[in-house]
């Protein structure tokens, strides 16, 4: 069974499990040379706003693409028994069909950055799992309360040039 964040879509090896999360993320992250996919609620504006924050820091769209969860790739990528336990959260999918949700998406993502973002996702990353996680759903709880957020009403209009970088 697909347990979120510790595994692959596909099987691993007796290795690669005895590895911690961290000394995994650490030595995947520098080595995935393809964008890692990732997959937010089309619905919620932080997210959106998160996606417009990680667009404007990979001008040339070497680490990222982007698709929404109500959509068509989403449903392709995601085995259907998966899909019910990332509802409301950040998912990335690695190069390596490997899966980050909720506060790990956020360490992979910030690592993938580079740079100041990649000591601050180290950072966090050393935080417990657990700490790191609630403070997530905090923030998603709350994130239909934030000012700006009419959820599902508006959402981010993307520049022509950079449509190519979202998936269906």
């Amino acid at each position: 069974m697909y347990a979120p964040g510790r595994e692959r879509f596909e099987s691993k090896n007796a290795a690669d499990a005895e590895r911690s999360r961290g000394e995994r993320r650490m030595k995947d992250v520098g080595k995935d040379e393809e964008p890692d996919l990732v997959f937010f609620d089309g619905d919620c504006t932080l997210c959106q706003r998160s996606v417009l924050f990680l667009l404007r820091r990979d001008p040339e769209g070497r680490r990222f693409r982007f698709g929404s969860q109500q959509g068509e790739t989403f449903e392709r990528t995601v085995p259907l028994g998966a899909r019910a336990a990332f509802a409301g959260s950040l998912v990335v999918v690695t190069p390596r069909q490997r899966v980050e949700i909720r506060s790990g998406a956020v360490v992979r993502l910030l690592h993938r950055l580079g740079g100041g973002w990649s000591v601050l996702g180290l950072l966090l990353s050393w935080v417990p799992l657990f700490l790191r996680d609630r403070t997530y759903d905090l923030v998603a709880w709350a994130r239909n309360a934030l000012p700006g957020s009419d959820r599902g009403k508006a959402c981010a209009m993307i520049p022509v040039s950079l449509r190519g970088r979202f998936l269906a």
